[in-house]
């Protein structure tokens, strides 16, 4: 989110970003990456986020197409995000998938061994790594989370483990194979290698119905995430309504009303801006969170009432940049309106290169709130007041967008 000094005194955290590092932290090997980040890869590219149309969704562990369990995609998009091809990171993700049976960053080995989370670092050897990093984050990420187990991976082939990732780059094959093997061999160090199964798992990920197209021959060169976020810019339109959109069948749940932008994003937000409660979030909240990055990051808080409510299961779970791109491009679903006609419902949102900030109008609200928003480091979801609207429109390159349906039919979504 952006500082907004003309409102209240932000922390130096808070001036960093509601874009959790895609942009701000490129020079750095272990950037932070969000899990909204990677679910928002998946729109206008080769290989499907199986979970986003389970907007209120199962827990399944298979790693399998519906199954739930979203964890492989998550491994891919991330590593993709790193600047890796399609089949370096099936390479990587394949064997992540073995040795934790789905990319499960809570298993332990079995029979008692040594052997903890994706990439099953041992115990009393590179794990303590994997602890060291889980201690000194903030805000705080337990060991068993997914995305700081794949940033310890991730210092790990740029540091220590080097030579992998640099044997990784190099393969010249058009086949995932032999880099599979190489990440087998140079990073996790199997005992017993299943290279076959290893392989396998790769395969699965770049082909149908993982991926749209086959990806097995595609080489080296290409690159492409698993789907969420476009990049073309649309034109700008205005007028239209807000629609509810409700493309789920999942039954409400607290703090979350199917077919409602507004009273989800009413329901889900503390409903007025007292600092007592700033750094913890709602019940309801807590429960419908997209885990995407933390509780005070404003795309997450977003994305979660879009997709939550169902009124856009597809909406970009994370990075202002890219959810504004999102809105952009889409023009069959989102018009461009005038600040002037804003309506409840509508989305703002801006982004210059890694800072940027996202909220909801909800129209007026008791004791004078009018949106709905959380800020990085600030504050969880919250309603804020006009000063804090005022304050957005005034900011560059900010813009509305209001959801309408596909026939383009009126219908607020309150």
């Amino acid at each position: 989110m952006r500082a907004r000094l003309p409102i209240r005194k932000i922390s130096t955290i808070a001036i960093v970003a509601c874009l959790v590092g895609v942009e701000l932290f490129v020079s750095s090997p272990v950037r932070a990456i969000t899990l909204e980040g990677l679910q928002s890869m998946s729109s206008n590219s080769e290989f499907y986020w199986k979970g986003q149309p389970k907007a209120c969704g199962s827990t399944g562990t298979g790693g399998e197409p519906g199954s739930g369990n979203d964890n492989p995609a998550i491994a891919y998009n991330y590593f993709i995000d790193k600047g890796l091809t399609n089949q370096q990171s099936a390479a990587i993700v394949g064997n992540f998938w073995e040795e934790s049976k789905g990319v499960n960053p809570a298993i332990n080995q079995d029979g008692g061994g040594k052997g903890r989370g994706i990439a099953q670092w041992s115990v009393d050897g590179r794990w303590l790594g994997v602890l060291e990093m889980s201690r000194n984050s903030n805000p705080h990420r337990e060991p068993t989370d997914l995305l700081l187990q794949l940033d310890f991976a991730w210092k790990e082939l740029n540091g220590s483990y080097k030579n992998a990732l640099d044997k990784l780059r190099a393969e010249p094959s058009k086949t995932v194979d032999n880099r599979v093997v190489i990440i087998r061999q140079f990073y996790e160090q199997a005992g017993v290698p299943h290279d076959d199964v290893r392989i396998a798992d790769a395969v699965k990920l770049l082909k149908p119905p993982y991926s749209k197209s086959d990806l097995t021959q595609s080489g080296a060169a290409t690159t492409g995430p698993i789907p969420g976020g476009a990049t073309s810019t649309g034109g700008q339109t205005t007028g239209g309504s807000n629609t509810s959109a409700n493309t789920g069948s999942c039954s409400s749940s607290a703090g979350v009303v199917n077919g409602s932008i507004v009273k989800t994003a009413i329901g889900l937000a503390w409903p007025d801006n007292n600092k007592s409660h700033a750094s913890q979030p709602t019940d309801a909240y807590r429960a419908a969170w997209n885990k995407a990055s933390n509780y005070t990051d404003c795309g997450a808080f977003v994305a979660t009432v879009m997709v939550k409510s169902g009124a856009d299961p597809n909406y970009p779970p994370v990075g202002t940049g890219i959810q504004k791109s999102y809105v952009e491009s889409h023009p069959e679903k989102y018009q461009k309106v005038d600040f002037n006609n804003l309506q409840p419902g509508d989305i703002l949102v801006e982004n210059q290169g890694s800072i940027g900030h996202t909220m909801i109008f909800v129209g007026p609200q008791p004791g004078g709130y009018v949106v709905a928003d959380a800020s990085l480091g600030d504050h969880t979801p919250q309603l804020n007041t006009s000063g804090d609207l005022t304050w957005m429109e005034k900011q560059p390159g900010v813009i509305a967008v209001r959801l309408i349906n596909q026939n383009g039919v009126s219908g607020q979504a309150q």
